[in-house]
């Protein structure tokens, strides 16, 4: 039985994302149908086989489709990583506390697997994407690079910072940032606090000055008295001086000598040359 017309126009479109009307279309709506069509089929494809561009697409959009399926790849892996759901929070030493982190989106720096990877010139910096780059985007993408534990990242932002297992503190800045999968991996990061609980309870401790100690200015650890070693550090500061000619005090440079406590000649040799610059 032979299709109409109408059905092999409308696979053609399923296929291709493409169609005569569209001509008539300004460029940036003709790319943003072409964008919206690809990225519908992702799913459909995989996320290893070569995507089929539409035609007439610019070297923007096919730019956005590999980055979107390359994007899809790592997502995939990290899938494989965390069946069940993506961890929602994050625990990390922050001197002698300990700071919780809410996870706000999980993802794939395919960017740096390219330029570890020698593909450099596959990424758009500049935002003019050439043909060059186009086509080394596509070798990168058909090698299949290795997806590595320091280029999955994790996007964080501050929730409290916890200063015992009972006690919590809300702080009243707000920060974000990230951090990669290979730093869980290797326990600078931790999903729960338990494990922490030890390791906090240690630092506490060390936290509180005890009998017949001091604080190191430099190492900022406590060691006996009788380990002191007192050294006068030379550095720079400000003072007021009466400047006559104005008639006013004025803001002048100085140098300025400071007696510290240090544990021993070595540090106070290195807050020397904290001082110097």
């Amino acid at each position: 039985m032979r299709r109409s017309s109408t059905a092999n126009h409308d696979t053609h479109l399923l296929i291709t994302g493409y169609s005569r009307l569209q001509f008539a279309r300004p460029k940036l709506q003709r790319d943003t149908h072409f964008l919206s069509n690809s990225m519908a089929q992702l799913s459909l494809l995989g996320d290893t086989q070569r995507p089929d561009f539409p035609k007439m697409a610019s070297n923007k959009v096919k730019y956005e489709i590999l980055s979107e399926r390359l994007r899809l790849r790592g997502e995939n892996h990290i899938r494989w990583e965390f069946p069940d759901k993506f961890p929602e929070k994050a625990f990390e030493f922050c001197g002698n506390t300990i700071e919780e982190r809410q996870i706000t989106k999980v993802g794939w720096y395919w960017i740096g697997a390219a330029q570890d990877s020698g593909f450099r010139d596959a990424i758009n910096f500049s935002g003019k994407v050439t043909n060059e780059c186009i086509a080394r985007l596509i070798e990168f993408f058909d090698s299949t690079p290795e997806i590595k534990d320091e280029h999955i990242y994790f996007n964080w932002k501050s929730v409290c910072r916890w200063h015992s297992a009972t006690k919590s503190e809300t702080p009243s800045f707000s920060s974000s940032s990230s951090f990669r999968y290979s730093d869980l991996k290797s326990g600078k990061i931790n999903l729960s606090m338990e494990p922490m609980l030890p390791e906090l309870a240690r630092r506490q401790y060390e936290s509180i000055l005890r009998d017949g100690n001091f604080w190191c200015s430099y190492c900022r650890k406590q060691f006996p008295i009788a380990q002191k070693v007192t050294d006068n550090i030379i550095g720079r500061g400000r003072k007021q001086v009466w400047n006559s000619w104005k008639g006013r005090m004025e803001d002048k440079a100085c140098v300025t000598t400071t007696m510290m406590d240090f544990c021993s000649g070595t540090c106070a040799s290195h807050e020397q040359m904290s001082m110097e610059g």
